[in-house]
């Protein structure tokens, strides 16, 4: 199946993480295409990239769309959007819905491009018009929250089922929300709710699984640990303790090997988990994980985090405050001001500083490809409980947005005043 996304805990927040994933359907093994495909989904992605390339340069629409997805979310090699936005044109231009999909996500987010919410939507029609059920999704955000186009609930539910009937696991639990608070003048309707939940859950959508597992925890202990289980086998936190948490207390051993037994079961009896739902919670937990390595490699647990002590504030820190604004400002599509593009001139002249006085080699290219990440996390946490309202309403930024250019550009000549190892702490 081709899903991705958290459950949120409200239906706005739902339904505006519905245009996130990315996804193929009708997988079968039979070329060399589709051969690399296998490979995609088996999690050996550098190696499929190696394998789909020479298909997407003669012309193949799905290897293309593949290397497009590989190169979005750094799937086995580093963030490359002007690549990765290449093999989505490519793709587009041989009629692929995925290809269009993310032509769309382009134009939307303004990633590699200029942003253009028109051209976007355009895309974005074209890709639901050739049989996309994410760009469904992502209409029925558009249309029934007025993003982009005039409010429209009729035509927004009508696109949420659509795709929820084929199977888009979060269009399925965007819709049980719904049907559970008996938002836009529909019916409330728990047990439809519930059934819509099951359905996310049997496509392996472990936000689903999870949400069962809470549900169950009191009337049926042994389902709800097998559910707990199921969700913490597929989601990003696999390894972790998410059955632990979600166990009741009291559940005895047998009922525990029962919960397992039953999972178990389960698993064989379904279909093996399509990668591509997991694109964005996956690629948070890859970024996390790869961020405390850093942190661990850089600085020994034996040793006290270094500190800028000249007074002027970590040169780190603030050029990380900076990225992240602008990486904010670029995917919500916010007005860019005077003081945003101050801030966009300082990155650079950070980025020179952090270059000629690191005692540890630092390129460009290493920077860029931070400051794309960045960029990338910010799509990214679109997904998360709660996180689009407090990401794209500006106001967790307005503190860095608030000062007039000639305000910016001179706490950027006193940071980089006394030229010194760049650290991050302390911060400002």
């Amino acid at each position: 199946m081709r899903n991705g996304g958290f459950r949120m805990r409200n239906v706005a927040s739902v339904l505006l993480a519905l245009f996130c994933g990315l996804y193929w359907v009708g997988i079968v093994y039979a070329n060399p295409t589709d051969d690399a495909l296998a490979v995609y989904q088996s999690g050996d992605f550098a190696k499929a990239a190696a394998l789909l390339r020479p298909q997407a340069e003669q012309g193949d629409a799905k290897a293309q769309a593949a290397l497009y997805r590989i190169y979005w979310y750094g799937k086995g090699t580093s963030i490359d959007f002007p690549r990765a936005l290449k093999w989505a044109r490519s793709a587009a231009s041989l009629g692929s819905a995925d290809g269009e999909y993310g032509v769309a996500m382009a134009y939307a987010f303004g990633v590699g491009v200029d942003r253009n919410p028109a051209e976007g939507l355009k895309w974005l029609k074209k890709s639901a018009a050739d049989g996309s059920r994410e760009a469904d999704a992502w209409l029925a955000a558009k249309y029934l929250y007025g993003d982009d186009v005039p409010s429209n609930t009729d035509l927004g539910l009508h696109y949420l089922q659509l795709a929820a009937d084929q199977r888009l696991s979060r269009a399925l639990v965007a819709l049980a929300d719904i049907r559970e608070q008996g938002s836009f003048g529909q019916i409330k309707d728990s047990l439809a709710a519930e059934a819509l939940r099951e359905k996310a859950a049997e496509e392996r959508f472990f936000p689903a699984q999870l949400d069962l597992a809470i549900s169950l925890a009191n009337t049926d202990p042994v389902q709800a640990a097998m559910w707990s289980v199921l969700a913490t086998t597929t989601g990003c936190n696999a390894g972790g303790r998410i059955d632990q948490l979600l166990l009741p207390h009291n559940l005895s051993a047998e009922d525990r090997q029962k919960a397992a037994s039953l999972a178990a079961q389960w698993d064989k009896s379904h279909p093996p988990v399509d990668l591509n739902q997991f694109d964005q919670t996956v690629n948070i937990c890859e970024l996390n994980r790869q961020h405390v390595a850093a942190q661990t490699a850089a600085q020994p647990s034996e040793e006290p985090p270094k500190q800028d002590m000249t007074g002027k504030g970590a040169v780190l820190c603030v050029w990380l405050l900076y990225a992240q604004t602008q990486a904010t400002v670029d995917v919500c599509g916010l007005p860019i001001s005077a003081t945003d593009t101050a801030i966009r001139d300082g990155i650079g002249r950070i980025d020179r500083f952090i270059i000629q006085n690191s005692t540890e080699p630092v390129t460009q290219a290493q920077l860029s490809n931070s400051e794309a990440i960045f960029k990338n996390q910010q799509i990214t946490r679109i997904v998360q409980p709660g996180h689009f309202h407090g990401s794209c309403d500006g106001k967790d930024i307005a503190p860095f947005r608030q000062g007039n250019p000639e305000e910016v550009e001179k706490s950027i000549d006193a940071l980089l005043s006394i030229p010194r190892e760049p650290l991050m702490n302390p911060c400002l």
